[in-house]
């Protein structure tokens, strides 16, 4: 497994803890790490997953502060 792979591997195990914020940090730090312009499927589906959910937490912690 490469370092890439990793992070992608340690951002879906945070996911499924509901580990949100932990989640996109090892996304931002596998992104940050690429040499190439790709992800694989499973990689994209990941981000996709982790980021929509983000977003709306964000935005509901926001509404509670507001």
């Amino acid at each position: 497994m490469n370092i890439i792979e990793e992070y992608f591997w340690n951002a879906d195990m945070a996911l499924q803890m509901n580990r949100l914020d932990e989640s996109c940090q090892f996304i931002c730090q596998a992104i940050e790490q690429l040499d190439q312009s790709h992800l694989t499927l499973e990689q994209l589906e990941l981000v996709w997953s982790v980021i929509p959910i983000q977003n709306f937490v964000f935005h509901e912690k926001a509404k509670l502060i507001y």
